[in-house]
């Protein structure tokens, strides 16, 4: 009985081991299979990718193979360029060769020493006060009439050989030399007159510019240049940088106050501050009033007092020119207050002195 029962449970026990090794085995192939059928589409995409990429690498290829045609003939050309180039670099090269060759180098000089240069001591006042000054005052007639050129030089305290009004006696003096046979240190000419018969004129400004010529100093007050207007006065207003523009006539007060475009000039300012504007009507207006000058491209000239606002160059009045050596003044000085004409005055002789003694030897 026990030995029945064990044969029976052997078959329970491998049927279903037999039905799982078939199992397997279907299995195992149904898994073949699908690995082939997989292998197989894999396959086909691949041709299939193959037919449709062709054309596009085949686009690529040719691209690529001008690419590389371009870039062989650049590299050429860019090798003749280059021979070129040094071709060209070596006709210079044997150009500064032979300039070097041809051409021999300039010997080196050494610079010589510098001069020394000596320094001079100057007393101006000493020499201020030694100058020998020759004055020419002319009212055309008016005698009882105030000498403010005179009055001016007596209030500096400075001695002068006085002319007057003697024309001639004027010419003499500057034709001759000072009393110690030196030349004039400054030549002073006030001339009011209104007749070109009693002007200053001609060989006067000859003498003038002769003088300034030599290193001297020249105080020239006229206003009647409208008329007299000859070659000597023409040569020296060019050599001062200066020309003769127009007259001053008939003019109400308030033109006949003067702008100043250069305020701060030494001659306006030292030893006095001076301003024009206190008139005293000592002519008569409907007469002739004066001149004005230009200055011209030269730039010699400074024009110190000027009719109209903004002109610094026109419409003047009052110059200095020859490196402050000369003043000319084309109105009357009667016109103005006498205590800002002495003033002025007294500038005029001062700068006009120093000038001269810094360029003196």
């Amino acid at each position: 009985m026990i030995r029945h029962h064990s044969k029976f449970t052997f078959l329970w026990v491998i049927l279903p081991c037999i039905a799982l090794s078939w199992a397997c085995a279907q299995s195992d192939r149904s898994l073949r299979e699908t690995q082939s059928a997989l292998s197989q589409q894999a396959t086909l995409i691949k041709l299939k990718s193959e037919e449709e990429l062709e054309p596009t690498i085949v686009v690529q290829n040719l691209e690529l193979t001008q690419k590389a045609k371009q870039l062989t003939i650049q590299q050429t050309q860019a090798a003749e360029q280059s021979m070129r180039l040094t071709s060209v670099y070596q006709q210079w090269i044997e150009a500064q060769q032979f300039i070097t060759v041809t051409i021999p180098p300039v010997p080196s000089v050494p610079s010589p020493l510098p001069t020394p240069t000596s320094t001079r001591v100057i007393d101006m006042k000493k020499e201020i006060f030694s100058a020998k000054i020759l004055l020419f005052e002319y009212m055309a007639g008016v005698y009882n009439t105030q000498r403010y050129v005179k009055e001016a030089l007596d209030e500096l305290g400075l001695s002068y050989t006085d002319t007057k009004d003697m024309l001639g006696e004027f010419k003499k003096q500057l034709m001759n030399k000072a009393a110690d046979d030196k030349n004039w240190d400054l030549i002073i000419a006030a001339d009011e007159s209104r007749s070109i018969h009693n002007s200053i004129k001609g060989e006067f400004f000859t003498l003038f510019l002769q003088s300034l010529e030599e290193g001297g100093a020249v105080i020239l007050e006229t206003w009647n240049l409208d008329t007299i207007k000859d070659k000597e006065v023409t040569d020296l207003l060019d050599k001062c940088g200066l020309a003769y523009q127009g007259d001053l006539y008939d003019l109400r007060n308030e033109l006949q106050i003067f702008y100043t475009p250069n305020p701060d000039h030494p001659v306006l300012t030292e030893p006095n501050r001076v301003e024009l504007y206190k008139l005293m009507n000592y002519w008569d207006l409907k007469g002739d009033m004066g001149d004005v000058l230009k200055a011209n491209s030269s730039g010699k000239a400074t024009i110190l007092f000027s009719r109209k606002p903004d002109t610094p160059t026109a419409y003047g009045t009052l110059a200095t020119c020859f490196g402050g050596r000369f003043i000319i003044q084309t109105f009357s000085s009667h016109q103005y207050a006498k205590d800002q004409m002495i003033a002025l005055w007294q500038n005029y002789i001062y700068q006009t002195l120093k000038n001269h003694f810094l360029l003196a030897p």
